[in-house]
């Protein structure tokens, strides 16, 4: 039940969730992994148990020769729902394109293609969520 409940959560957080599925891209973690490691990163964020990975000076200099997420993340533009945080991920681990209104247009979906074409995420995933604000609410465990 609790993970049927943080995985809701997760999926709920934005107008638009694609999390790019590389089975064989350049990040080696296969699709369910993927969904997995945003599940798990949004309940350590929901139950204040951050683990903030990937964001000490090792990751940094090893991002420096290139980047290989592991998920696309097409979100809000609203600066309560940064995906990095509510995912609990770390540098270089998610591709992030945002933006306002739900509006896919050519930059966003180029943002899309690059990510697909030029750092190996080969599957998308979509679904939809954040309505009047109430996703930043369930996000962070409290009443909306």
């Amino acid at each position: 039940m609790k993970i049927c409940m943080l995985l809701a959560i997760a999926l709920m957080l934005f107008s638009f969730v694609i999390t790019g599925m590389a089975t064989d891209g350049k990040s080696g973690i296969a699709s369910e992994q993927a969904m997995q490691k945003l599940v798990e990163g949004n309940a350590r964020f929901v139950s204040n148990h951050v683990a903030h990975p990937n964001q000490a000076a090792e990751r940094r200099a090893e991002v420096v020769s290139g980047q290989h997420p592991f998920a696309i993340i097409v979100g809000c533009s609203d600066s309560r729902v940064p995906p990095e945080v509510l995912f609990d991920q770390g540098i270089g681990d998610l591709f992030v394109v945002r933006t306002a209104g739900q509006v896919m247009d050519d930059v966003t979906i180029g943002s899309i293609e690059y990510a697909a074409e030029h750092l190996s995420v080969r599957r998308l995933r979509r679904s939809q969520g954040h309505h009047r604000g109430r996703c930043c609410s369930r996000t962070s465990g409290q009443p909306g």
